[in-house]
């Protein structure tokens, strides 16, 4: 495709060159419709499955730059998405094998990779689809050991607050490499673990956890709610233990490994993560 602005139009070329197609159909850029071609024959049949391809492929570039979902998650639903038979997947490479080639066109759409930790938050990342604030708190403290970013809303902490099971969990595998870990924290609602809140860490420190639950309660004041869980499920975290005990008064800390609920698949399956994570496998040295 070519567009020449001069002439209010776009062209479009066959791509079938390799059977020597020279058809040209000419396309209006302010109403989209068809002008005219090159009246070159179109001398071959249609190629469904390329056609096809195409349009599938199409598909999962737009998605791709709309969603921060896994290229390779985005593929294979298109492919389910379009029921495509054993002769289709003839014409479709696996989605590990072109995951590559998308990853590329959504990082040219995305900022540079921040230098220091003094970088400003663009608003696609501090902000939601319809305006709201999604940075709840951003400071850097030395006595926290750096920056400390939390980020949620003022829905998902009224979920939170409306939760009497809370579930903690960090992570160093994968993070931003200038922080420490990624600290999320889940609400246990209508028998679901969901994620409400999320915090990228610069230490792994009690006065780190600390802080964010101070800010927690203070931003759940603010806009009207209580934040007092009946009880967290966590690991062998002592900073956090402490934090909740006291912080957040009155919380019940059982320790998911030691006591498993029975009575909830949800949390015996979380507890078998814990299990794989701490117990069956040497921690990495952090």
């Amino acid at each position: 495709m070519s567009p020449s602005v001069k002439k209010n139009q776009r062209n479009f070329r066959c791509s079938r060159k390799d059977a020597g197609c020279q058809s040209v159909i000419y396309i209006s850029i302010d109403s989209n419709g068809y002008k005219g071609s090159n009246y070159a024959e179109h001398n071959h049949p249609p190629n469904y499955h390329h056609t096809k391809r195409l349009l599938v492929l199409q598909n999962v570039k737009d998605t791709v730059l709309l969603e921060p979902t896994p290229v390779t998650r985005i593929i294979e639903d298109e492919y389910i998405k379009n029921n495509l038979n054993n002769e289709d997947r003839c014409h479709f490479l696996l989605p590990q094998a072109q995951a590559s080639r998308y990853y590329k066109i959504r990082a040219k759409l995305l900022p540079p990779n921040p230098k220091s930790l003094d970088f400003e938050v663009p608003a696609l990342y501090s902000t939601t689809h319809e305006g709201e604030n999604f940075l709840l708190y951003d400071s850097t403290h030395k006595k926290l050991g750096g920056r400390l970013m939390i980020f949620s809303t003022k829905y998902l902490i009224q979920m939170l607050c409306s939760c009497d099971v809370m579930l903690i969990d960090g992570t160093f595998k994968i993070r931003p490499s200038m922080f420490f870990q990624v600290y999320v924290i889940m609400g246990q609602h209508l028998d679901e673990a969901i994620p409400l809140v999320w915090c990228l860490t610069p230490k792994r420190l009690q006065e780190v956890y600390e802080k964010i639950f101070q800010v927690l309660k203070r931003k759940s004041l603010d806009y009207g709610f209580n934040f007092e869980p009946k009880c967290a499920y966590l690991d062998f975290e002592i900073g956090t233990i402490n934090t909740l005990e006291k912080i957040v008064i009155g919380a019940a800390i059982d320790y998911l490994i030691d006591n498993p609920p029975l009575s909830h698949i949800l949390l015996i399956e979380f507890n078998e993560y814990f299990r794989k994570q701490w117990i069956d496998r040497i921690p990495i040295k952090y």
